[in-house]
């Protein structure tokens, strides 16, 4: 008997679409259906900032990986685990969330790997090296919900706190690693130089990784996903801004799943977006977060999974 296929359109950048595709996945394990993951990758005449090229990933052979006609289609998994869960118990599937959030870590690990036109670029030891994901663009404006994006009058504040941490790495660990990665290349030399001059006027020894970004084949975006693997190897991730669904998806799908997040004086703290991967993430050194009622009620304002979808 053929197993049904459902289908998977992920949006959004790198990070967001490999959220989808961990929760997508997941439901589908539960749900005995086959994943097909489809217009992942944009038409090449039509490229854009969401576009990722294809032969940077090996992902698992699970996938069915091209566009399909098949009447079963699923638009959007929402990121977090709660929603998936919730889902899944709406199906009548019996599982815990506990269970669920070590899903969305073991197969996260499982199913999204660089190829090796990844694999070579990156450099070895990053398990003993501190990762810092910066982030601009996008992510900073005074238009989104603050309980996600980072509003301009808090960057500096999550930024000197930020810094203050690396102040504190640099004196108290012999030689200690950072890599540093965003998408604003200028924003990433001014927090670098920052950080250099401070190690350099108290005579410390530090060092920051550079990574390879040649790129003689012209993949798309092979920089930014360069970045993500790399940071994903990270024995932790300092994260420079409120909430990015790039750091989430690294410390997911990486060894440790540790964030460092630089909001804890923010108002409405506990309601900020983030909170949200506290099952799947140990933010600031504090355990898993499994309590079902806290993470429904910090997700309440965010879509559920349309479970008719599957019942049609």
């Amino acid at each position: 008997m053929d197993i049904a296929i459902l289908n998977l359109i992920p949006h959004g950048r790198l990070g967001d679409k490999l959220l989808n595709i961990i929760g997508f996945y997941i439901i589908c394990k539960y749900l005995k259906l086959k994943p097909n993951i489809t217009t992942f990758y944009t038409n090449i005449e039509n490229i854009n900032w969401d576009y990722y090229d294809k032969n940077l990933f090996n992902f698992s052979d699970e996938f069915i990986l091209n566009n399909t006609n098949d009447i079963k289609i699923l638009f959007n998994v929402p990121y977090c685990p709660i929603k998936v869960y919730n889902f899944l118990i709406k199906n009548k599937i019996n599982v815990s969330f506990e269970q669920i959030s070590k899903d969305f870590i073991y197969y996260g690990k499982e199913i999204i790997k660089p190829s090796h036109i990844i694999i070579n670029k990156i450099p070895h030891g990053l398990n003993k090296v501190y990762g810092i994901h910066l982030r601009k663009s996008d992510r900073i404006n005074n238009n989104d919900d603050s309980r996600l994006s980072t509003l301009e009058k808090e960057l500096p504040l999550i930024i000197e706190n930020l810094l203050k941490d690396v102040i504190n790495i640099i004196n108290s660990e012999i030689n200690p690693k950072f890599l540093i990665v965003s998408e604003d290349n200028n924003w990433k030399m001014c927090i670098s130089e920052k950080i250099l001059n401070y190690a350099k006027e108290n005579n410390k020894t530090i060092e920051l990784i550079k990574l390879d970004y040649k790129n003689d084949n012209n993949y798309i975006n092979y920089e930014s996903v360069l970045d993500f693997f790399c940071l994903s190897k990270c024995k932790e991730i300092l994260m420079g801004v409120k909430s990015t669904s790039f750091s989430y998806t690294a410390s997911i799908i990486g060894e440790s799943n540790k964030i460092r997040n630089y909001c804890n004086d923010f108002y409405n703290y506990e309601n900020l977006y983030f909170n949200a991967f506290s099952s799947v993430i140990k933010i600031n050194n504090n355990d898993f977060n499994y309590n079902v009622n806290y993470h429904t009620k910090i997700t309440d304002w965010i879509p559920d999974i349309d479970a008719h979808l599957i019942n049609n």
